[in-house]
């Protein structure tokens, strides 16, 4: 009795251990031609199957555990957020690098065209009051683009009665005068202000591109989440189911 026992307990392992290659081998072959790729073939679309060896009908099992896909709205969310977190998430590792490296290129592209239009204005304003005259305190923009067009401020008002803007007038009382010593100190005040006012208009373009870049780097998280849970769906799992009298019997569960 105890012989017809052990080898009774051998061939079920033996049995249990080809299940088990058997099935291996048709999981890690899928991208191979053969009849392991046929088999998955046939498979598709099929409801979920179990096999599993049990020596008693009713004997208890320890649940299978199974790790769930990443979340489509949390990677999305986190990508959207943080470029390149969303894709880390998904389990992508080389998509996470490329978003999070442009969007440290472009908040760096952003903070050098800032910083380059700052040197540029305070280089223009330096200028004007050396060269000028010009008051800077309680100037806007606007009034150094119209100091470039005229030697002075006279001449700038002379300008505006005969376009009847008196709108635009400034007052002669000293606190927006200007005289330009000479034309050669206009024509570099005029380059340095362009120059400075074309660094802010692309750090305002860097912006959008980083924009973008949250929106791409949200999207593609999202197409990577949902790549996983397609790859979820067609799954190999292995749990263990106790016996009464002692001893362990292992199950397969495939799904495609």
């Amino acid at each position: 009795m105890l012989l017809d026992r052990f080898y009774t307990s051998n061939v079920e392992r033996w049995f249990v251990a080809m299940l088990l290659v058997s099935f291996s081998s048709l999981l890690f072959s899928a991208e191979d031609d053969g009849p392991a790729n046929s088999a998955r073939c046939l498979l598709k679309n099929q409801p979920r199957f179990h096999v599993g060896l049990l020596a008693e009908p009713n004997s208890p099992s320890i649940p299978i555990q199974s790790v769930s896909p990443p979340s489509k709205a949390r990677a999305f969310l986190l990508s959207l957020a943080l470029p390149g977190s969303g894709e880390y998430y998904a389990g992508s590792k080389k998509m996470a690098k490329i978003f999070f490296c442009a969007e440290t290129a472009l908040w760096a592209a952003f903070a050098s065209f800032r910083i380059y239009g700052s040197w540029k204005e305070q280089d223009y304003q330096h200028t004007a009051v050396s060269h000028a005259g010009v008051t800077i305190r309680g100037k806007d923009h606007d009034y150094f683009v119209n100091i470039e067009k005229y030697d002075n401020i006279r001449a700038y008002n002379h300008a505006m009665l005969q376009e009847r803007n008196v709108a635009a007038l400034y007052p002669e009382d000293g606190s927006y005068d200007w005289d330009w010593d000479n034309d050669a100190s206009r024509s570099r005040f005029r380059e340095l202000r362009i120059a400075s006012d074309n660094a802010f208009n692309r750090s305002i373009f860097v912006i959008g591109g980083i924009v973008l870049n949250h929106l791409v780097s949200g999207i593609d998280a999202l197409r990577l989440a949902r790549e996983a849970e397609k790859r979820h769906q067609s799954v190999v799992r292995i749990g263990v189911a106790g016996l009464p009298n002692g001893g362990a019997v292992m199950t397969l569960q495939a799904r495609f």
